[in-house]
């Protein structure tokens, strides 16, 4: 019972929570101005593209905790990189930041290949999910407050 336990907080569901935070962190950000209803499709969106990189990637990639690690990062990476429309509709100006920051990427995903053994990227699941559910976590509870004050003014 405990080893079973042990391999379903081990498979590394942190990389769809680290998907569905930055939607509920800008959903908090702009309450009120978003429609509630818009919040749900876009974190099943998030949900199904990322199972559907995540099954495919498995060509590339044969363990799922290697996997979802370099997938995680390069998740995060889109996250913090700016909005896509942005980055697809509006000026290059800087061009030299985004080309220095994806080869700095490459080169941190190089290093962690060649630098981190086999096993880690399993024991480092455990950590990650832990730490992505308080975080999640601690996202509903804000949004669940927001939403009771909201309430409250009608």
């Amino acid at each position: 019972m405990f080893r079973q336990v042990q391999r379903v907080l081990q498979f590394p569901f942190y990389l769809w929570i680290l998907g569905i935070y930055p939607i509920i962190h800008l959903y908090l950000e702009n309450f009120g101005l978003v429609r509630d209803f818009e919040v749900p499709p876009t974190i099943i969106g998030m949900i199904l593209g990322t199972t559907l990189v995540f099954v495919a990637a498995s060509r590339v990639i044969r363990d799922p905790h290697k996997r979802a690690f370099y997938m995680s990062l390069l998740s995060l990476y889109f996250s913090l990189s700016g909005h896509v429309y942005v980055k697809t509709f509006m000026p290059r100006s800087l061009l030299i930041w985004d080309v220095a920051t994806v080869a700095g990427l490459i080169l941190l995903m190089i290093a962690l290949h060649n630098l981190l053994p086999r096993r880690s990227y399993a024991q480092l699941s455990t950590s990650f999910n832990l730490i992505a559910a308080a975080l999640l976590a601690m996202q509903v509870i804000t949004l669940a407050g927001r939403m009771v004050e909201a309430r409250s003014y009608d």
